[in-house]
């Protein structure tokens, strides 16, 4: 990450964690200046589009997302699954584990309610219910959080730009 320097980059979206939010406070975690970094950014809406863009040499880097197994060797670093698919990429750098999207609930809504909700996320035990989970949100499961699961990435998460971009 030291030759960061006049690069172009490539990232999703200004709301995406994965390719954007969560790699460029990760550079700043690792004192990148992020202005001397970039010469120029795009955003261009999909993982799909930023792994496009860095294969066609459009930019430098690109900020996407990467599922790694964790019982596997870390100095192996293929991860299971890659915005950039099977190409061969350079891995300039890996932030996280982040947390999957969350569903929320209203602080208004009965502790009741949440908790069954919550149920019968976790458990998908209506048939319905888990294929619309894995349609509408690419979801095979969900499991209930835990403090743990941001403690990872809270250094991280201090990091985070208060107005990202220029």
């Amino acid at each position: 990450i030291a030759d960061l320097q006049g690069v172009g980059a490539a990232w999703v979206d200004r709301q995406s964690a994965a390719g954007y939010l969560v790699m460029r406070a990760w550079l700043r975690c690792k004192q990148v200046d992020l202005n001397a970094a970039f010469a120029h950014e795009k955003f261009l809406g999909t993982h799909d589009a930023v792994a496009a863009a860095v294969l066609d040499g459009e930019v430098d880097v690109g900020a996407t997302f990467a599922h790694f197994d964790p019982d596997a060797d870390p100095t192996a670093a293929r991860p299971a699954a890659a915005g950039w698919g099977d190409a061969a990429v350079h891995i300039i750098g890996s932030a996280g584990p982040i947390p999957s999207d969350i569903i929320a609930a209203n602080r208004h809504l009965s502790k009741t309610a949440r908790t069954v909700v919550q149920q019968a996320l976790v458990e998908l035990a209506d048939p319905d219910l888990a294929t619309a989970a894995r349609q509408l949100l690419r979801a095979d499961s969900f499991i209930a959080p835990t403090k743990k699961h941001l403690d990872a990435i809270q250094e991280i998460l201090d990091n985070l730009e208060e107005s990202p971009g220029r």
